[in-house]
């Protein structure tokens, strides 16, 4: 267990999900940021789970940090897609 955390661990997790849904929200509209925040969502909740050390939280990271890229460019497409 790592002392920095509480509640089952869920605030790293936490963070790292607030910080992807600030990103899903940068795009100009709404819509194609909530659709990236609903697809991000059911995994961070999985993750956060999963945090058990300094390890699992650098591998949770990282694969934010993928998430976060994917995402970015998830909103990017649609909203190029909705240009006329």
């Amino acid at each position: 267990m790592i002392a920095w955390t509480d509640n089952n661990h869920r605030r790293p997790a936490s963070l790292v999900m607030f910080a992807m849904m600030g990103l899903a929200l940068a795009g100009s509209q709404m819509h194609e940021a909530e659709m990236a925040s609903a697809a991000i969502k059911p995994v961070v909740i999985q993750l956060q789970s999963s945090i058990e050390d300094l390890d699992d939280l650098h591998r949770v990271l990282l694969e934010a940090k993928q998430l976060t890229v994917s995402g970015a460019a998830l909103v990017a497409e649609r909203l190029e897609g909705s240009k006329p």
